[in-house]
């Protein structure tokens, strides 16, 4: 991690890990801004996430996912939700890894497949005739990559939100306790 400024808190994980929702709890409990990538990358480019994916395609959904990695981590200390697939790209994974803290939200593959429904509004998996297998398969791809890049790793199908935020903000606090020294 580097030294210097306030570090971030960021949070990765697979689609419906609870990365949006813990982001906002923890934002509001330790009174830091709360950046969410998705949105951000949405802001930009004048369209939600599925309009982006359909229109312009995945590799250029992941490069404008990139850009926005690049410039979360240099702004001020946040709480940084990614998208679920932020990490895929080496460059962005050893950002964020390098930004502050990094807490993998996990949840078994059965729990992530509850969540994700019947996967409206998320591209990666709607139109999939077997979503669980799709679910399934990118998580195997992914779980690797996340757990590399984490500090910490919690598992979000055994924790109310409250509690995972009471977990997250107490490692936060002491890891800006130790930043720099």
């Amino acid at each position: 991690m580097l030294s210097g400024r306030q570090p971030s808190l960021i949070l990765v994980g697979f689609m419906g890990s609870g990365k949006t929702t813990l982001a906002r709890s923890l934002g509001q409990r330790l009174s830091i801004p709360v950046v969410d990538l998705d949105a951000m990358v949405a802001d930009w480019a004048g369209a939600p996430i599925p309009t982006l994916f359909s229109t312009l395609g995945e590799p250029v959904f992941r490069a404008l996912e990139a850009a926005a990695v690049q410039i979360a981590v240099r702004g001020n200390a946040s709480v940084l939700a990614t998208g679920g697939g932020s990490v895929v790209r080496p460059a962005s994974a050893a950002a964020l890894s390098s930004a502050g803290l990094v807490v993998y939200l996990s949840a078994p593959a059965s729990a992530l497949v509850a969540r994700v429904g019947r996967g409206n509004g998320r591209p990666m998996v709607s139109g999939s005739a077997d979503r669980g297998a799709r679910v399934h398969a990118l998580l195997a791809s992914r779980e690797p990559i996340y757990r590399s890049v984490a500090h910490m790793e919690v598992d979000t199908s055994l924790r109310s939100v409250a509690a995972a935020t009471a977990v997250i903000a107490e490692r936060y606090v002491q890891v800006c306790a130790d930043w720099g020294s």
